[in-house]
């Protein structure tokens, strides 16, 4: 069966207005939003409230991002929480007017979230701008990273709230599935199965609209990938940090990340030779399969869990257990 499928995702971009005091020095930037090739500078420490062991930060969803109102020096500013973010970015005509030195390449800085500090967070100017005039919100800057370094972090798509725990503090949820995650890396990192394929290099990314096959790994497994299965028309038009890439999008047998549930007949994106994202990844793990869990990365001990939300448990065979 073939199928004809249209859609184009474009983010319009505007200039804001800036102003916040940062230390500032020179170093290179990150090689990618991922932190790959970023270079050693001093460690974010994460305040919670006097005598708190978590906080929560409320968060309304735009687009697919999770957008979170943050404070930057004495600015506030929407950020999205993007987990495939393993540095802090900002808007870089932001950048350029909170620093004090011409050329800089990145600025230390707190950061406030809600209830949440992180001091001496290292922020790197990036042409993120991400306008959405309909819900009044422009996102112009992501983090990730520094944030799941120092915590466990929950995301409770129902709820619209990011939990943040201290590590010592959290217990694993009981109901959850527990999925490792590669250790010592920027982002969380799992295994994934595509159809009856299963990769080990999947990016859980809160900043990902779909489900995204890379093309490395479609190669490697063309049967995933055929006529037959393939939407035709247009692509989907999509526009990372790396530039626009248009993707093909296919249907699949089902999207499963470790033992958590599958969703059957799956729309995944995959992307072309030629596009932006050339790191030795599988894919992405997308807000639309992410959205029927309560989703807890704990870096520090390099797991994720994902607990079903009860919504979706009684609504088989749409949702189906592993």
């Amino acid at each position: 069966m073939m199928y004809r499928f249209s859609i184009v995702v474009i983010l319009a971009c505007v200039l804001l207005p800036s102003a916040v005091v940062a230390d500032t020095t020179s170093a290179p930037p990150p090689a990618d939003k991922t932190g790959q090739g970023a270079q050693a500078v001093p460690q974010t420490t994460l305040e919670l409230p006097p005598g708190s062991d978590s906080a929560r930060i409320p968060f309304k969803i735009v687009g697919s991002s999770i957008v979170v109102r943050v404070k930057v020096g004495y600015r506030d500013m929407d950020f999205a929480f993007d987990s495939g973010a393993g540095t802090t970015i900002l808007n870089e005509d932001m950048f350029k007017q909170m620093v004090d030195t011409p050329g800089s390449t990145f600025a230390l800085t707190t950061v406030k979230i809600g209830d949440v500090t992180l001091n001496d967070v290292t922020v790197y100017p990036s042409p993120i701008l991400q306008r959405y005039e309909a819900a009044d919100t422009a996102i112009v800057g992501l983090i990730g990273g520094d944030l799941m370094k120092n915590a466990v972090v929950r995301i409770d798509y129902d709820s619209d709230t990011i939990e943040v725990t201290k590590p010592s503090a959290f217990n694993p949820p009981a109901n959850a599935v527990s999925v490792p995650m590669m250790a010592n890396a920027r982002v969380p990192i799992v295994s994934a199965t595509i159809g009856n394929v299963t990769g080990d290099k999947f990016v859980i990314d809160t900043g990902a609209w779909s489900v995204v096959v890379f093309h490395q790994f479609a190669a490697e497994h063309p049967e995933l990938f055929t006529k037959n299965n393939e939407f035709k028309g247009e692509g989907v038009r999509t526009k990372p940090i790396c530039g626009t890439i248009v993707n093909t999008p296919y249907q699949e047998s089902s999207v499963q990340v470790g033992d958590a549930a599958s969703v059957p007949n799956w729309l995944v994106l995959l992307t072309p030779e030629s596009s932006c994202f050339n790191r030795p990844l599988d894919g992405l793990i997308g807000y639309d399969y992410l959205r029927f869990f309560v989703v807890t990365i704990d870096m520090p001990r390099s797991r994720v869990y994902l607990e079903l939300l009860k919504k979706y448990s009684e609504i088989s065979p749409i949702l189906k257990s592993a």
